[in-house]
């Protein structure tokens, strides 16, 4: 896999478990891993990507996040995507980071 993080504004945090997520596009949709994850973004596996420059609307299951829209910046085919969080509320950016300090490994 690529490595893609030398423009991202926060470190990814490798989630203890997996996070699994539902996203969709006006015409695809799919279920997926989250594996890390930050404020500005996430990797999601999933073997039914969408295609670099869409923009999705995610659902993480489990936990008290709102839907996040997603801009996908790369795919790994058959693997996985990157997707980078869009016009996120102060508010849910400090949902995030307090998501991530409860379920990041010790």
């Amino acid at each position: 896999m690529a490595e893609h993080s030398e423009h991202r504004r926060w470190v990814r945090t490798i989630l203890h478990a997996p996070l699994v997520i539902q996203w969709r596009t006006s015409g695809k949709q799919g279920l997926g891993m989250v594996t890390n994850m930050s404020p500005a973004g996430c990797y999601v596996r999933t073997q039914a990507t969408a295609d670099a420059g869409e923009r999705l609307t995610v659902l993480l299951e489990g936990c008290e996040l709102p839907e996040l829209q997603s801009d996908v910046r790369f795919v790994d085919p058959e693997v996985g995507m990157g997707l980078e969080f869009a016009n996120l509320p102060r508010q849910t950016v400090l949902q995030i980071e307090r998501f991530l300090e409860i379920h990041a490994p010790a």
